[in-house]
């Protein structure tokens, strides 16, 4: 989680895989799985790894989102709208999902930057 804050996400991710590989062996159902695949997600993206990234927000909002809520398909195209679904988590309480990971999705400038280009690839204004 330091590295997260910094932001170092490059030295964040080998955290975050090994510990999302624990809880994938040790209770694969378990939320701290989840949350770890979205901080492993966010890392990634903010790396330009968009495919493993993609595939990793899309699980985690699938482990995290509530029942009522439908799945992301594991081949959907825009990583910018699985970006825009992880942002509006809810907890079971209605309150936003408050992680760190989100927390630098939402407020990173360099994260935001990447984000817009993916919600708004033809935009020659594009940071």
């Amino acid at each position: 989680m330091f590295f997260l804050a910094q932001p170092d996400y490059s030295h964040a991710e080998p955290y975050f895989r090994d510990s999302f590989t624990f809880w994938v062996y040790n209770d694969i159902d378990r939320e701290d799985r989840f949350l770890n695949e979205l901080r492993l997600g966010v890392c990634l993206l903010a790396q330009r790894n968009y495919t493993e990234a993609k595939s990793r927000l899309i699980s985690a909002y699938n482990g995290l989102k509530p029942r009522e809520k439908s799945a992301i398909a594991a081949n959907t195209a825009d990583l910018g709208q699985v970006i825009a679904r992880i942002t509006q988590l809810r907890e079971k309480a209605g309150q936003l999902i408050n992680d760190a990971s989100l927390a630098k999705l939402r407020g990173d400038p360099a994260l935001q930057a990447i984000v817009f280009d993916l919600e708004f690839p033809a935009d020659p204004f594009a940071p």
